[in-house]
């Protein structure tokens, strides 16, 4: 291979590859004319971006509820603003979902059950003892049954 760079590979070689690297640029672009029409000194340029142009449809994602509140909140005025550029004239609503980025947290990893150290074992058992009602006093022997932390 010649000293060709990735992107005219992808463009000359490989047309999947090609329409990817195109929709890529058009969502970057796309991105940064969002970026000109919100509110200026927001923040929000980093936390919402277009993921997608769907009839007349703008779909948007921000990445956390606390930004995409804030974003729904300027919409009026976004729509004003992105409706007056030529790729967003057809335009009529804007939609924000919510999509937090990854940053290596496993999200679904299960934490080890927490365990009772044996001074709460012990103020179970004793409240237990001052229960007259015997489904109660039941249960809350069960608790101090539990697994117990020394």
């Amino acid at each position: 291979m010649t000293k060709n760079t990735i992107a005219s590979f992808l463009k000359e070689d490989n047309k999947s590859l090609g329409s990817l690297l195109r929709r890529l640029n058009q969502l970057k672009r796309w991105n940064t004319l969002l970026a000109q029409c919100l509110p200026p000194m927001s923040g929000l340029e980093k936390h919402v971006q277009i993921v997608n142009l769907k009839q007349q449809e703008l779909i948007v994602l921000a990445d956390t509820g606390a930004w995409m509140t804030q974003f729904r909140f300027n919409i009026p005025d976004i729509l004003i603003k992105i409706k007056q550029l030529p790729e967003f004239a057809q335009v009529k609503t804007i939609s924000c979902k919510v999509f937090p980025q990854y940053k290596g947290v496993n999200l679904h990893k299960k934490r080890p059950p927490q365990q009772m150290s044996s001074a709460t074992t012990s103020i179970l058992q004793q409240t237990a003892n001052k229960i007259q009602s015997p489904e109660l006093k039941d249960i809350i022997e069960k608790i101090a049954r539990g697994k117990s932390k020394n």
